[in-house]
């Protein structure tokens, strides 16, 4: 027989919220209904039948408390419990909480558990209230549990009769059941028995009943929250006569809300203040310095080399560094900086973990903007020192990133902003060290991130454009093939690829963008072909990053099937370098990708590792020769060997041979000597446009003239 589960009735309007919050309550066990709305969970109620509701307070059509309403006037609604969840933690919301007949209120929290048990606290307390009314001998045992209490006043004979649980909550354990007014009164509510009596009559005339919050003065010197209830009976003459009420020691609950707070503000692995408290801090602090005319700083350090720690050592031992930077942090702060850096006493605000390895601190009362130096460089100093661990001894850097209030920013956000972007600097600029906040440097990295940001919508916003060099046969000047180099239209600029190529590669947009190229260039050499005007091969440079694609080979049959273009029309360079970072996947992708007839060139031969035991299993079909060993070619000195030795080695490999970056008559003729058959560069044509290169194609005296005189 399968354990009956507490049914929930979540009502929020945010579909975020309620994924969030239904996975939570079913992680603990709980049965959960969500309605979007209050006109939907009016619907769900008498169906569904929950033990319990959950019901947010801002709501666009039905708020929560208008839905609170409506439950409590339904008939199975009038007992349920209703917990109000709002983000509002202000009297006048809570007061309107429990004017709408909520059972009680929860300020929205990242902490499930907190909440869960919020739930079940309720539910039990609301199963014990049932219980009161079945047996008068299980009301006591259920009033402990809740810590809930039950009296009756009643007007007429001065006397109040208490449960048990009542006569504890309000210290008057000696007293019997039956308890004089003038004692009782008092004991609950501290301005005296004619107050609370015109209290009573007040909000009992009003026809509901009142519920308030209050703090007992214990006879032993300690305060105890309560929260009190009270509903009036009336006699056949319609007088009051009896005044039926309870109260609950909410000790548990306070001790809870602590909990949160502290949650909520406070980093639970190093008890620094966390991010939230640290923003709060933050502005107090730019508060204060503006109205005192003083200049202050944020200070953001991040730990060097933290990742290596947690990967070699373990995150316990992560766990403990972390600790001990924050340990030092605050007592560096404590010691020489009390008055200048804000600290607050007893929550260290002014020191806060705002990251996983990162830190923030306030540093207030500095008498000149260079003054921020010696701070950061004295945090910097307590951090270098070594950390004892079980496992030894360890030692990590951090960088600093500092701006300075009001000369930075006049916003807290922007002066945090302006701290992390000068730490990120320090940190590009060499680590162990500190930046303080720069505009120019701001521009600069405002400039790059247009740049990225433009980048990423390149290809969408069809940006890219293919430019086409052609490979010559150096003796006939016939096209054999051509290079198609990317640029990139931004604007009413043309954008080199070295202006943007490696930031594709930092942003993971190369692999796309080069994946475009070959679609491109294929399809456009297969409609050359077909008009006749052709040449053998197009070759298109490939990163590392296609040989980790699992589905770069099924990619190249897909393009070479859509467009038409025979597998040998495809020719793909890499380099040595990029080859040697994974040689066994490279070469696995090579031979697969050969088989197909796909033609491979080593681009920049000569200015990698060059070796033959490597180049002897590449299936390659070209050696490309780098530009700087033909710069010099013409003129003498060690590239005419160089040169040499390539062609020579290919010959032996039985592999064709092209030489870059060709500019003049002298460096083809010296090229021609030493057995290099193939040239491209300025000599012959610079990158082209598509269309540019096709009229190129069809003119036959430009070919003419490249053709080699007969001797």
């Amino acid at each position: 027989m399968s354990e009956t589960r507490d049914k929930v009735l979540l009502v929020d309007d945010e579909p975020t919220t309620r994924l969030v919050l239904r996975r939570a309550l079913e992680q603990r066990g709980f049965e959960v209904k969500d309605a979007d709305g209050g006109q939907k969970a009016l619907g769900l109620f008498p169906e569904f039948a929950p033990d319990i509701v959950l019901l947010d307070a801002l709501m666009p059509d039905m708020d929560g408390f208008a839905t609170c309403t409506r439950l409590r006037a339904l008939p199975a609604g009038q007992h349920v419990p209703i917990l109000m969840l709002t983000g509002l933690n202000d009297d006048q919301s809570i007061a309107h909480a429990y004017d709408a007949g909520a059972t009680d209120f929860f300020v929205k929290a990242p902490q499930m558990t907190l909440l869960a048990e919020r739930v079940r606290y309720l539910l039990r307390t609301a199963r014990m209230q049932a219980d009161l009314v079945r047996s008068r001998s299980a009301l006591a045992q259920a009033q402990r549990i809740a810590r809930l209490g039950s009296w009756e006043w009643n007007l007429g004979a001065g006397k109040v009769n208490a449960s048990e649980e009542a006569r504890r909550i309000l210290g008057l354990e000696n007293e019997a059941s039956d308890v004089a007014e003038a004692v009782f009164i008092p004991a609950l509510y501290r301005d005296g028995l004619d107050a609370f009596r015109l209290l009573a009559f007040t909000s009992l005339r009003a026809g509901r009943a009142h519920r308030f919050a209050t703090d007992l003065f214990l006879s032993d010197g300690h305060l105890r929250p309560v929260e009190v209830e009270l509903e009036g009976e009336r006699n056949k003459e319609g007088r009051i006569s009896r005044v039926l009420g309870t109260v609950q020691d909410m000790s548990e609950r306070r001790e809870t809300e602590e909990q949160m707070h502290k949650l909520a503000s406070f980093d639970s692995l190093t008890g620094l203040a966390n991010l939230n408290l640290f923003r709060q801090r933050l502005l107090e602090e730019m508060l204060e310095a503006k109205r005192t005319n003083e200049i202050m700083a944020v200070l953001v350090m991040n730990l060097d080399s933290f990742k290596t720690v947690n990967k070699t050592l373990g995150a316990a031992a992560g766990d403990a560094v972390l600790r001990e930077i924050a340990l030092r942090l605050s007592r560096t702060v404590r010691a020489r900086d009390r008055d200048r850096v804000g600290a607050h006493d007893g929550d260290n605000a002014a020191v806060a973990r705002v990251g996983g390895d990162e830190f923030a601190i306030i540093a207030r009362g500095i008498a000149l903007p260079e003054h921020v130096e010696r701070i950061a460089e004295r945090l910097l100093e307590t951090v270098r020192k070594p950390v004892m661990l079980e496992s030894g001894e360890c030692r990590v850097g951090a960088s600093i990133g500092a701006a300075l209030f009001p000369r930075d920013a006049g916003d807290a956000e922007i002066l945090l902003q302006r701290s992390e972007f000068a730490m990120t600097q320090s940190r590009q600029a060499g680590r162990g060290g500190y930046r303080v906040y720069s505009p120019e440097n701001d521009e600069k990295s405002a400039a790059r991130f247009r740049l990225e940001s433009d980048l990423r919508n390149a290809l969408d916003r069809k940006e890219l454009r293919l430019h086409w060099q052609p490979i010559i046969e150096g003796r006939s000047g016939k096209v054999s093939g051509a290079e198609v180099l990317m640029r990139w239209q931004r604007g009413d600029k043309l954008v080199p690829p070295l202006a943007f190529i490696p930031i594709a590669q930092e942003l993971g947009l190369i692999v796309p963008m080069t994946e475009w190229a070959v679609n491109e260039a294929c399809s456009q050499l297969a409609d050359w072909q077909r008009a006749g005007i052709g040449f053998d091969y197009v070759s298109v440079n490939i990163t590392s990053g296609h040989f980790q694609e699992r589905n770069l080979l099924t990619f190249l049959r897909t393009v070479l099937e859509q467009t038409g273009l025979p597998a040998s029309g495809l020719q793909l360079e890499i380099t040595e370098t990029m080859m040697m970072d994974s040689l066994d996947t490279t070469l696995r992708t090579i031979r697969n990708l050969r088989d197909t007839g796909v033609r491979f060139a080593i681009d920049d031969f000569g200015t990698g590792y060059s070796s033959l035991s490597y180049l002897k299993r590449l299936p390659v079909t070209s050696l490309k020769i780098d530009r700087s060993f033909v710069k010099d070619l013409d003129t003498g000195g060690d590239d005419d060997a160089i040169v040499g030795a390539i062609s020579s080695l290919a010959r032996t490999l039985k592999l064709a041979v092209v030489a870059e970056g060709v500019e003049t008559a002298g460096q083809r003729d010296a090229l021609l000597a030493r057995g290099v058959e193939y040239m491209q560069g300025y000599y012959y044509s610079k990158p082209l446009p598509a269309t540019d290169f096709e009229a190129l194609l069809r003119n036959s005296a430009v070919r003419e003239s490249w053709r080699l005189p007969a001797a």
